[in-house]
């Protein structure tokens, strides 16, 4: 089984063994970097979100204070 990739790398696509295992690996890891990225932009957003309504409220509370 591994001799036919071997012949189909070498024969047909014209590239060493592993550079079909190593592209598969590198799109996968874009995509897991593309999503990771895009949700992390969501937390920060929520986070910040969050810290603003903190800070608005403790805003309102101080002036309450004076």
């Amino acid at each position: 089984m591994l001799y036919n990739l071997y012949v189909f790398d070498h024969n047909v696509l014209h590239l060493c063994f592993w550079t079909l295992p190593a592209l598969l690996l590198a799109v996968a890891m874009v995509a897991v970097g593309l999503v990771h990225g895009h949700r992390q932009k969501k937390r920060e957003k929520e986070f910040e979100e969050q810290l603003s309504d903190l800070y608005a409220k403790d805003t309102v509370e101080s002036e309450q204070h004076i």
